[in-house]
């Protein structure tokens, strides 16, 4: 994108230049020959760019604070770019914006975009003098870079203000909800100036005053652990769309009904237990009733020890089976509803999720993109390993100990195929390009000595084939896990060499050294891997990027 419009910010003024240079040397025979790009063309290309800029400002989609400010950078930094091109693309590129992401903007951010946009059009075009009057006229001639120019409308609204008040249609706000306050970011602005700590309703109340087209609001709420409540914001404003909502215990499902759009459902802390009587089935329901209220929501984060009733939101009925080697069946019931149809995004860590929970979401969720889940280690090592030994009396095992149905737990053998099954359900999900598997046990991990190496050896091959399985893998992580024998396996097996990215952050420090001289091993065996990371909490030790450790 940045070679495509140095390019042709390059050919439009240098065929201005050419044009000039020829009236006074007409032997330039050279200069003649170069093309020219239409009005029209530019138009189109223009209109491109600006589908592509209001499609980002309208995104809702959860990234992170860290990522999506990167994205919000970038995506202003294109519009001055494109700006900054000619007077005939700034207008139109002006005329064609509708869409504004957040009223957060200071001098600092302003001047660094700036300083990057300069560096940017000085490799392909020339940056006029801002005091040069000449050629007022000329769609070609750049717009000066100076105090005059601003990403969003001024007190005036000069023609150097790329985004206008009246052209805005939709709007993303940040609103940060906590317990005493809620608050929208400052706006440093002549027009609409909101405090820290400005109610949401007030907020909304000045801007359909102030913007007199504005047609949706969209709210990313970066508390995650407070509930959003519809009252809050008023009744000015009807369409509005949030990031993410948070449930908990006192979750209302009429305010949930009220938003015109709900991205992500955080599923936060539930009781266990509420005055000595145990919570599980009615925390679920409470769940399973704020589900059923969003249509299309792409992402589900589940925080709650409390669990989710997968098989009756996805539509599924679990069925006994005869064959003794498999612990059940799953079927789908006439005229259910699957809940979980359109996710793309799926968290789930400290929870209450089996693995029989995990292959129902999988046959559930076709449009699955990022997996997050966590489980017991511990338990899982005696499960995989072909190697005889005692189950694990871990109280976080895979069959939760608090639980009202009083499950048998499944023998080896039953669980083993129930793994193969998941490991189908992956194979098939061709747009899973991340997974981040979680160790949730708190016990010590078995020690590696010679006794327990070959029972370790099966256990790291048959668990490294849930990333083994998704044909287009891209991101590994993993959690809790201080072994380089998991990556090392999924390299050494693994015919897919889209997985490039791995992260892995330790649960021990005494094992840090011997996994990063294994990793510095790897990264030179293994030249298609583009960035990986060994870390503890914040304390990194290993981190390679570009074929080059940092």
């Amino acid at each position: 994108m940045d070679s495509l419009i140095k390019g042709i910010s390059k050919k439009i003024n240098l065929n201005k230049d050419n044009d000039k240079n020829n009236n006074n040397n007409n032997n330039n025979n050279n200069n003649e020959s170069l093309p020219q790009l239409s009005n029209f063309l530019q138009s189109h290309i223009i209109k491109i760019f600006c589908r592509h800029i209001n499609y980002v400002n309208k995104s809702i989609y959860f990234t992170g604070i860290m990522d999506y400010r990167k994205v919000e950078f970038e995506n202003n930094h294109l519009i001055l770019k494109l700006a900054l091109v000619s007077r005939f693309w700034f207008n139109t590129l002006s005329n064609n914006i509708t869409t504004c992401a957040d009223f957060n903007y200071n001098s600092r951010l302003t001047d660094a975009i700036f300083q990057k946009a300069r560096e940017t059009i000085k490799g392909g075009a020339k940056i006029e003098n801002e005091n040069d009057e000449n050629d007022e006229n000329d769609e070609n001639k750049l717009v000066p870079l100076g105090k005059d120019i601003s990403l969003y409308c001024g007190d005036k609204e000069s023609k150097f203000s790329i985004i206008k008040r009246d052209n805005i249609e939709s709007i993303k706000l940040h609103f940060d909800s906590c317990e005493t306050i809620s608050s929208f970011y400052k706006r440093v602005s002549d027009t609409i100036d909101i405090t820290y700590g400005e109610s949401p309703s007030k907020v909304l109340l000045i801007l359909k005053e102030d913007l007199k087209n504005l047609k949706r609001v969209i709210v990313r709420n970066l508390n995650l652990f407070s509930d959003l409540n519809r009252n809050i914001f008023g009744p000015t404003f009807s369409n509005i769309q949030l990031m993410e909502f948070v449930i908990s215990p006192n979750a209302n499902v009429e305010a949930i009904k009220s938003f015109k759009k709900i991205n992500s459902l955080i599923i936060g802390t539930f009781p266990i237990f509420r005055e000595g009587v145990l919570q599980l089935e009615q925390n679920r329901n409470i769940i399973s009733d704020c589900i059923k209220c969003i249509s299309g929501m792409k992402q589900i984060f589940v925080y709650a020890i409390a669990g989710v009733d997968y098989f009756g939101l996805s539509g599924y009925a679990e069925e006994e089976t005869e064959d003794n080697t498999r612990a059940f069946n799953i079927v789908p019931i006439t005229g259910s509803i699957n809940y979980f149809k359109d996710i793309e995004v799926f968290e789930c860590i400290n929870s209450v999720m089996t693995f029989k929970d995990l292959y129902c979401l999988l046959k559930a969720t076709p449009n699955l993109g990022t997996l997050s889940i966590g489980f017991c280690i511990d338990g899982l090592y005696w499960l995989l390993s072909e190697e005889d030994g005692k189950l694990s009396e871990c109280e976080c095992c895979l069959i939760p100990t608090i639980n009202e149905k009083n499950e048998d737990p499944m023998s080896k053998e039953q669980f083993q195929h129930l793994f193969s099954d998941i490991c189908d359900q992956l194979k098939l999900k061709t747009k899973l390009t991340k997974i981040f598997a979680h160790n949730q046990c708190s016990n010590p991990f078995i020690p590696l000595n010679e006794d327990n190496y070959k029972k370790f050896t099966s256990f790291s091959k048959n668990f490294t084939k849930l990333f083994l399985s998704p044909p287009n893998l891209i991101k590994i992580g993993l959690f809790g896990m201080s072994k380089a024998d998991y990556i090392n396996d999924i390299l050494i097996t693994s015919k897919n060499r889209n997985i490039k990215e791995f992260s892995m952050d330790i649960d021990r420090e005494d094992s840090a050294l011997e996994i990063v001289n294994q990793m510095e091993i790897l990264t030179k065996q293994y030249t298609h891997i583009h960035s990986l990371k060994i870390y503890k909490g914040a304390k990194k030790y290993f981190s390679y990027k570009n074929k080059e450790i940092k």
